[in-house]
């Protein structure tokens, strides 16, 4: 059960403020996961909650306990928080051994507890041959793996963790990452979790917390807000590809026509003529087709040339000129079979229901 209330402001000490208010209160959710770019204010969100940063302004609660209020004077130490923080840069005790770190915050275990603990945490995150190590005898990404083990071992109410896998390669961090998460689900534990990368962000979030520029954009269900970003800010964050400036024409029975370049599009939505908007297409959403135009339901037929092919392993990116750029993304597979190169004639098709149309700003 996740149960976190929050709005506070903090003033950055070199200018800008990071206003942030959320309420999560929820029995299925146990994973928020923070997206957003660097500079956006996640790491401090981070630090307030945990203590280590004081908020100007606001209130903190979590678990039923109130640990910060401006109003009421109320401001838990770091300590008295019964939240687990994982840094970024994830320190270690340098004169402690691998073990020793990561039960430095059981003080009151038994040896032979203690033990297990870290052969457990040892063979879940690979370190079995590594616990009467030091910190400077290990990889950065062996490091992180017991700041990791050290800051869950306590198994505190709430987890704040900051890109806790960023050390890792990439085939030790999607091992890690599973196990991450069941250990979440088994321990029926609760996290925040800051990533800056939108597979970890899907993979690891029950919930999902949009954030730039210190605020929060947008937040709830991982795939509804990848699929349906609320503003031109967060389609960015979450990897839409197509998002282009346009006008909406008219709004005839839930349609809205739409001049995007030299092109117009059919979308589902509302809005008002002439009001000027964003137009959001997932790149894997445009169907590309040559020759004859197969039967089809989409409203949207666009007829343009190959302007590029962007290689990304076994899929490709192809930017078509139809009117404007715009890209779609295809297998490999895909673009040998329709016989694509530069300057080839192609028609992309998209479905109303594939284009959102964004008028906040």
């Amino acid at each position: 059960m996740l149960d976190l209330r929050f709005d506070l402001q903090y003033r950055f000490p070199k200018g800008g403020m990071l206003t942030a208010s959320l309420s999560i209160l929820s029995d299925s959710s146990s994973i928020a996961v923070i997206l957003g770019p660097s500079g956006s204010g996640k790491t401090t969100l981070l630090h307030c909650l945990a203590g280590v940063q004081k908020p100007d302004s606001g209130y903190i609660l979590t678990g039923g306990t109130t640990y910060f209020d401006s109003e009421k004077n109320i401001d838990f130490p770091a300590r008295d928080r019964s939240i687990g923080l994982l840094f970024q840069d994830a320190p270690l005790f340098p004169h402690l051994s691998v073990s020793k770190n990561m039960t430095y915050g059981l003080k009151e275990e038994s040896a032979s507890d203690l033990k297990s603990i870290v052969g457990e945490w040892c063979k879940r995150f690979g370190l079995s041959e590594k616990a009467d190590r030091h910190p400077d005898e290990l990889s950065g990404g062996e490091r992180q793996r017991v700041a990791l083990a050290q800051t869950l071992a306590p198994k505190p109410s709430l987890l704040l963790l900051d890109e806790p896998l960023s050390a890792l390669d990439p085939v030790t961090r999607t091992d890690i990452r599973k196990k991450l998460r069941d250990w979440l689900i088994h321990e029926k534990r609760s996290a925040l979790i800051v990533t800056h990368d939108l597979a970890e962000a899907l993979a690891l979030s029950d919930y999902l917390i949009i954030m730039s520029e210190g605020c929060i954009l947008q937040h709830g269900d991982p795939m509804e807000i990848f699929s349906r970003p609320a503003v031109p800010q967060v389609a960015k964050i979450v990897g839409v590809e197509n998002l282009l400036p346009g006008i909406i024409l008219e709004v005839t029975e839930g349609i809205v026509h739409l001049g995007v370049g030299k092109a117009e599009l059919a979308a589902i939505g509302s809005g008002l003529p002439n009001e000027s908007c964003f137009v959001a297409i997932r790149a894997e959403e445009v169907i590309l087709e040559r020759g004859q135009a197969r039967t089809s339901s989409a409203r949207n037929h666009l007829q343009g040339r190959v302007q590029e092919i962007i290689p990304y392993g076994f899929q490709v990116g192809v930017v078509i000129d139809c009117g404007f750029l715009l890209t779609a993304r295809i297998t490999e597979q895909s673009r040998q079979d329709l016989g694509l190169c530069l300057g080839a004639e192609i028609t992309a098709v998209i479905k109303a229901s594939a284009i959102q149309v964004l008028t906040g700003h």
